[in-house]
Formats: structure tokens, sequence, C-alpha cells
């Protein structure tokens, strides 16, 4: 009877053990691609100050924050689809979806840098209205570049019908 008792007593002190030390492990890091912002206003006239940056995933926001100097990072995990929305008030803000998947033989994740201008709400002309929620530029990855680059095709169409200006350099 006390060796049972002993028995059972042991077992449970090894699950419980057991289970502490699996909480304290942590996974291999999960790949992210790095995304190097760069904000310019009125293509460079006026300060880049009081910009907002939302991150979303999944229509959630993930995060959001302020920036003053017109740069910013974030590091967006690999093998899902993101958006970027920018903004200032006074500005048209921009919406830039990024797809972070790539190709398996793909090791390593360079960062994205991605330059986008923001114009003043009323210097927009010509612009349908009707794709005004559009976002202004798509990126994917892109085997041509051998990173991820905007999808020109979709940029040219969504510039023509939006009446403003997105660049992304791969």
């Amino acid at each position: 009877m006390n060796f049972r008792r002993t028995f059972l007593f042991l077992s449970l002190i090894g699950a419980l053990l057991a289970t502490v030390s699996a909480q304290g492990k942590k996974g291999p890091a999960k790949p992210v691609m790095p995304v190097d912002g760069r904000v310019k206003v009125d293509n460079g006239r006026t300060k880049p100050t009081d910009i907002t940056v939302k991150v979303f995933k999944d229509n959630t926001e993930l995060t959001s924050f302020a920036i003053q100097k017109g740069r910013f990072q974030v590091e967006l995990d690999m093998g899902t689809q993101y958006a970027l929305l920018i903004s200032k008030p006074g500005y048209k803000s921009k919406l830039i979806l990024v797809d972070t998947n790539v190709p398996v033989e793909v090791g390593r994740y360079p960062a994205f840098p991605c330059q986008v201008d923001l114009e003043p709400e009323n210097a927009l002309t010509g612009g349908d209205p009707f794709f005004e929620d559009f976002p202004n530029a798509i990126i994917r990855y892109s085997t041509e570049f051998g990173g991820h680059a905007p999808s020109p095709v979709y940029a040219t169409h969504i510039r023509a019908r939006q009446g403003s200006l997105v660049q992304a350099r791969p």
C-alpha cells in the first residue's frame, strides 16, 4: 500500500515538473519579414510629423504607433497577410496590403523598403470615389525581384483610379 502511494506521489510530481518545464521552453523563433517604412509628406515639402501607422491582421488591429520623423519599422510574421494604414490629419490615408507568403525554397527574408507619399486631401483630384477604400498597393513576393515588391499592374490601375501616389521599391 505504501509503495502504491509513493509511486502515485512521484508520478504526480514528475508530471507537474514536466508541465512546468515545457511551459518555460520557447520553440524556434518564427520567421518575420521586416518592413522599413519611410513616409514623405507633400513630396518632402512638409515635415513628416504626427503620422500614425496601424497594423492589421484578419481585420483586427494589432498595433498602432505614432512616428515623428517619417520612418518606421515593423516585423510581420511570415505566411500571412497584413494591412498597413498610414495616416496624418488633413492628408489622404494610404492603405497597403502585405502578403508575407514566400516560396518554401526562400531561406532569407530581407527587409522590405516601403516609401509612402501622403498628399493633402484637397490636392487629390480626378479620382473615382468608388475606389477610395481600395488599397493603394498590394505587396507580394516576386521571383523577378527576389523579394517582396508591389504588384505593378495593380499599382498602375489603382493610382489612375484614386488619383494618388504610393511607391514601394523592391
